[in-house]
Formats: C-alpha cells, structure tokens, sequence
C-alpha cells in the first residue's frame, strides 16, 4: 500500500509538469484558427497525441461535431 501511495503522490506531482509542455504547430493554412479556437476548451497537445490515430475525415468530423455544440 505504501509503494502505491508513493507512486501516486509522484505521478500527481509529475503531471502539471508534463502539462505545461509547449506545443508547437506546423505552420499550415488554419494552424491561427485551431490555435485561436481549440485551445480555449483544451490543451493543444490534443492535437499531436491523437493524429497517430485519426486522420484527416475524422479530424473533419470532429472539428464538425465540435462547431455545432
């Protein structure tokens, strides 16, 4: 119990830390839009973590389903 106990107050103290990571864009036509817009609601590290796995009709699709809420 007491490793668990260490293990969590670690990770707690390492997670604002990864947080705080700048992310950096490619520059490409929109880049100032998703910039200027996504990252009102969330980390634009959202962007890099999950492109290995959506592509590019799923990040329209998203985008879509996201405008309309």
């Amino acid at each position: 119990m007491r490793t668990f106990a260490l293990a969590f107050v670690a990770a707690l103290i390492a997670l604002p830390a990864a947080a705080e990571q700048q992310i950096t864009l490619k520059k490409a036509p929109g880049v100032d839009k998703v910039e200027a817009n996504c990252q009102a609601c969330h980390s634009l590290a959202y962007i890099p973590m999950n492109s290995p796995f959506i592509n590019a009709a799923g990040w329209s699709a998203m985008v879509t389903n996201t405008k309309s809420r």
